[in-house]
């Protein structure tokens, strides 16, 4: 698979997962493939910067 369509795919799988909350077995069922391979990408777009989680506590926390 050339490196531009595995992007995409990495960030069609991301968008799914945390923007649209599908199930790991949904999108691998929606996209054709298999479950560990979407899991092993979600972990992939956290390491290659595709995806960045942040928490943001409320300010009343610090009172």
């Amino acid at each position: 698979m050339a490196k531009q369509d595995e992007q995409r795919l990495l960030v069609k799988i991301a968008t799914l997962y945390y923007l649209e909350g599908r199930k790991q077995s949904d999108i691998a069922q929606l996209l054709s493939l298999s479950q560990s391979f979407v899991s092993r990408a979600i972990t992939r777009c956290q390491k290659e910067g595709v995806v960045k989680i942040s928490v943001v506590q409320p300010l009343e926390y610090f009172s």
